[in-house]
């Protein structure tokens, strides 16, 4: 069974800054993945463009098919890096979610408890 989280003495469950504080961990992996895929989303249409003129080049024959070699493996290489952290963005992402919600319904539990308790 999963050990519950303690709360550091600081924890104020009714501001949202509290919830960023505790899951900075979880918001870095999510920015640096986040920027890594977003930049690398350009490289996508600038490796086709890179192709597409190496092709004509090697239509015309100007260019050889190590040219087209290199920028086949490295277009596939950048793709493959781009998805990985397209997953590793979307995993943090819900792994935040999912820890601020945990986390607001200890407080809610804590708070119908101390309810009951003054009633």
């Amino acid at each position: 069974m999963r050990e519950k989280q303690k709360q550091p003495a600081s924890f104020q469950p009714d501001r949202i800054l509290s919830y960023f504080k505790a899951e900075w961990q979880v918001l870095l992996a999510v920015t640096i993945s986040g920027l890594i895929y977003n930049v690398g989303l350009l490289a996508g249409p600038w490796f086709e463009g890179k192709m597409t003129g190496c092709l004509v080049d090697i239509l015309r024959g100007a260019g050889q098919f190590g040219d087209m070699l290199i920028l086949v493996l490295s277009y596939v290489s950048v793709i493959v890096i781009v998805q990985s952290s397209r997953y590793i963005k979307r995993f943090y992402v819900r792994r935040f979610a999912n820890n601020v919600n945990r986390r607001m319904k200890e407080m809610e539990a804590l708070s119908e408890k101390a309810g009951r308790a003054l009633r």
